[in-house]
């Protein structure tokens, strides 16, 4: 997926790409490129972070995704395996040491396609709407509790 921005001289600019791990000469070619905003899971994970950190390092802004990965859940061809049965209580927690973690990051999006059955679980068990409806209250409370002015995104897919 990419952000486009049509303005003045320039339609359909990219400003930013879904991520994926590359490597520091692939970052600078894109930065090099245009392109400034990076979209990742969040993972909770002292690698993860550190990778994170480097691209902001370089420049790029990270639209950080909160879903099934930033709670450690498994999934494998297509079905929950590890930690199925989270509970918004466990979804506060992965929030919030989210964005401890991540200081840095200002934009957030809620669990990209919730409505896809391969990544849903615990809360948002059979795709629950209400459920949805309840992790994005709790993690907009927990974000603009940090920073008003960082930017929630909901209803991705």
């Amino acid at each position: 997926a990419m952000l486009v921005l049509s303005a003045g001289r320039e339609p359909h600019k990219i400003i930013g790409v879904e991520g994926a791990v590359m490597n520091n000469s692939v970052a600078m070619k894109i930065y090099d490129d245009g392109v400034r905003w990076l979209r990742f899971d969040i993972r909770l994970n002292s690698s993860y972070e550190s990778y994170i950190k480097n691209l902001q390092h370089m420049g790029f802004k990270i639209l950080g995704i909160l879903d099934y990965q930033t709670l450690g859940v498994g999934i494998e061809r297509g079905a929950c395996t590890k930690d199925c049965n989270w509970t918004l209580e466990d979804w506060k927690n992965a929030v919030e040491e989210a964005l401890e973690t991540y200081p840095n990051i200002t934009a957030w999006e809620i669990w990209n396609e919730p409505e896809i059955s391969e990544f849903q679980s615990g809360m948002l068990d059979n795709g629950s709407p209400y459920g949805y409806f309840l992790i994005d209250r709790e993690a907009y409370k927990e974000i603009k509790a940090k920073n008003q002015n960082d930017i929630v995104i909901c209803l991705g897919g």
